[in-house]
C-alpha cells in the first residue's frame, strides 16, 4: 500500500508505468495491486496510461490500484489500462481521477477486445471524462472522490479495508485505512466474520446499505466450506451475499465440515460431520475435489436436529449423484430444508453414470431409512429423491413431512427412467401441481415391485390433480406395478375422511400384476379392495 510519485513520459512512443504485458505463457497471471500514482505526467502521441499501457497475452488481475496522474494520448488516454488485447482482465476496488487539465477522453480501461474477459468490480472513473468506459466500471461526479463518497465504498468493500480518506484534507481515497470527516447520506454498517482466519485483503470490514456483493468463499486444510450464516449456530440458510434490503451490523460465521476417509474405494459414513461431508464432495464444495459418482456406506445411525425446536441446520441435498449409496439397514433422521431450491430431498437429483455411448450405469441407493424428514419449498421434493434419473432404489424406507413443491413425493419429487424395489413410503405432505404416495410427477420408464405406500399427498391448490392421495401424481411415461399397494392411512393433522386413493392420477399404470389400493375411487389398473382387507 503505496504511491509513486514524479513519473514523466513524453514523445511518440507510448506512455505509461509498465508498456507491456506479455508474460511467457498465455495461462500466466499478472498482478498489480496495491498501489497509487500520484503527481505523474504521461504524454504520448501514441496510447497513455497511468499503469499498463497495453496487455498483450496472459491474465491480468488489478486490485486497490488508483492513478490521480496527468493522462494524455493522440490514439487513447487511460487511468489503469491503455488496451486490453486478450485477456482475461480483473479490476476490483480501484480507480482513476486525472487533474483538471485534463478535460476529456480518459476512461479507467480504454480499449477492451474480443478476446478479452473483462470484469471490473467496484472501480470508478469520473463521468466528466467518461468518453471510453468498460464493463462495469462506474461514472460518477469528481466530487464525490473529494467529499468521501468513493472512499466510503472502496473501504467497505470485500478486500477494500486498506482504503481510507480524511475528507478536507486528503482530495482523494488514499491508503489511511479510515474514513474520516464523511457527512453523505449512505448508511454505513459493519461486518463481521467469524470462524475464518482474517485477512484483509479478502474480507471486508463494512458495507453501504444497498450495496450488492458475493461473499468471498475462505479456504481450510481437510474441511468443506458450506456457506456463510447470520447466527453462531449455523441454523436457517446460508447467504451467498448482500442485497438492496440488506441493513444493519452483519455478524457472519463460516460453516464447514471435515472431509470423511475412504475405506477401500468408498466414503464410510458413520458421523453427522461425515455425512455433511460426504456431500461436500460429491457437490463439489469449496475444498473439495468433487466426486459424483462416489460410492457412500452408512455405518451408523445419524441423528440430525436431535435438540431443534424452531432452529434447524440445514441439509445440502447431494446434487447429481451417479454413484451408489448403501444405507447398509441404518438410518438418517432430522433432514431439514426450507428453501426455493429446485430439487430438494436427501438427495437433491440423481443421473446415469456415462462411460460412452454404449455403457452407462445407474445410480443405486439401497437399504436406507431416512426419517422424520422435513423439506418446504422448492420444485421436485421428496424425502429421498428430489428428482431422479437413472436411479435404482432398493429396501429403502422413508417418512416424514414434506410441503409447498411443485411436485412432491414420498420417494421422489420427480423420477424418470428408475426402479423401486422392496420399499415403502410413510412420508406424507402436498404441493401445487403433482403429488403422489411414491412420486409426484413420473416420466421415462418407472418399474415398482414388492413395495408399498401409507402416506397421504395432496395437491393443496385444488388445480392439476382430481384424485389425491394417488401412489403416483402425474403420469407422462410408462408404470410398471408389482406385487404392490397403495393404502395411505397416515392421515393429515387435520383430515380423517377415506382418501380418493388409486394408483396415479393424470395418466396410468401401464401394467399392474398383483396390485392392490384402497379409496372411494376406482382405477382401471389394479385391484381395488377394502379398508378391512388390508387390515386383516
Amino acid at each position: 500500500y503505496h504511491t509513486i510519485s514524479g513519473l514523466y513520459m513524453s514523445g511518440d512512443e507510448d506512455a505509461a508505468l509498465i508498456l507491456s504485458v506479455k508474460p511467457p505463457k498465455d495461462e500466466d497471471t499478472v498482478t498489480v495491486k496495491n498501489l497509487g500514482i500520484e503527481d505523474s505526467y504521461f504524454f504520448s502521441r501514441g496510447s497513455a496510461s497511468g499503469v499498463i499501457g497495453n496487455i498483450d497475452t496472459g491474465t491480468v488481475m488489478i486490485s486497490n490500484v488508483y492513478s490521480v496522474a496527468f493522462v494524455r494520448g493522440y490514439y487513447g488516454s487511460a487511468g489503469l489500462v491503455g488496451n486490453a488485447h486478450k485477456g482475461p482482465l480483473y479490476v476490483r476496488n480501484s480507480y482513476t481521477l486525472p487533474p483538471k487539465t485534463v478535460i476529456k477522453d480518459v476512461g479507467l480501461i480504454v480499449g477492451a477486445y474480443a478476446e478479452t474477459i473483462d470484469e471490473v468490480v467496484n472501480s470508478y472513473e469520473p463521468y466528466e471524462h467518461n468518453v471510453y468506459s468498460s464493463t462495469n466500471t462506474i461514472s460518477v461526479k469528481s466530487s464525490q472522490f473529494v467529499d468521501g463518497t468513493i472512499a466510503q465504498y472502496l473501504h467497505n468493500s470485500l478486500g477494500g479495508s486498506a482504503w481510507g480518506q480524511n475528507v478536507g484534507t486528503d482530495p482523494h481515497p488514499v491508503f489511511s485505512g479510515t474514513v474520516t470527516g464523511y457527512t453523505g447520506a449512505d448508511s454505513v454498517f459493519s461486518l463481521s466474520w467469524h470462524n475464518v482466519t482474517m485477512d484483509n485483503e479478502i474480507y471486508a470490514v463494512g458495507y453501504i446499505k444497498g450495496a450488492r456483493t458475493t461473499f468471498p468463499i475462505p479456504v481450510r486444510d481437510g474441511y468443506a466450506f458450506l456457506g456463510w450464516f447470520k447466527n453462531a449456530k449455523l441454523t436457517g440458510n446460508p447467504i451467498a451475499g448482500l442485497d438492496y434490503k440488506t441493513s444493519g451490523n452483519l455478524d457472519l460465521y463460516a460453516m464447514w465440515t471435515p472431509l470423511p476417509k475412504k475405506n477401500g474405494d468408498c466414503y464410510e459414513i458413520s458421523t453427522e460431520d461425515d455425512l455433511y461431508g460426504f456431500a461436500a464432495i460429491v457437490n463439489g464444495a469449496p475444498g473439495t475435489v468433487q466426486e459424483p459418482c462416489a460410492c457412500g456406506k452408512l455405518t451408523a445411525d445419524i441423528a440430525l436436529n436431535v435438540d431443534a425446536e424452531k432452529e434447524y441446520k440445514p441439509w445440502f441435498p447431494i446434487m447429481n449423484f451417479c454413484g451408489s449409496f448403501d444405507g447398509n439397514g441404518k438410518s438418517i433422521s432430522g433432514l431439514y430444508r426450507y428453501d426455493t431450491l429446485s430439487s430438494m430431498g436427501f438427495f437433491g437429483s440423481t443421473k446415469e453414470k456415462v462411460i460412452s455411448y454404449t455403457e452407462r450405469y445407474r445410480a443405486t441407493i439401497k437399504n436406507l431409512e431416512i426419517k422424520k424428514v422435513h423439506f418446504e419449498g422448492g420444485g421436485c421434493i421428496g424425502a429421498l429423491v428430489g428428482s431422479g434419473s437413472g436411479v435404482n432404489i432398493d429396501n429403502c424406507h422413508t417418512s416424514g413431512n414434506l410441503w409447498w413443491g411443485s411436485s412432491a413425493g414420498g420417494f421422489a419429487g420427480c423420477l424418470r427412467d428408475a426402479s423401486i424395489s422392496h420399499s415403502y413410503n410413510e412420508a406424507h405432505g402436498s404441493a401445487r401441481v403433482s403429488v403422489g404416495g411414491f412420486v409426484g410427477n413420473v416420466s421415462g420408464d418407472l418399474l415398482v415391485t414388492n413395495s408399498y405406500n401409507l402416506g397421504r399427498f395432496e395437491n393443496y391448490m385444488d388445480c392439476c390433480q382430481d384424485n389425491n392421495f394417488a401412489m403416483f401424481g402425474r403420469v407422462g411415461g410408462k408404470i410398471t406395478a408389482e406385487n404392490s399397494y397403495n393404502m395411505p392411512i397416515i392421515d393429515f393433522w387435520y383430515k380423517k375422511e377415506i382418501p380418493s386413493a388409486t394408483l396415479a392420477d393424470q395418466g396410468g399404470v401401464d401394467s399392474a400384476f398383483n396390485v392392490f389400493y384402497y379409496g372411494s375411487k376406482k382405477d382401471s389398473a389394479g385391484t381395488w379392495v377394502s379398508e378391512q382387507e388390508f387390515r386383516d
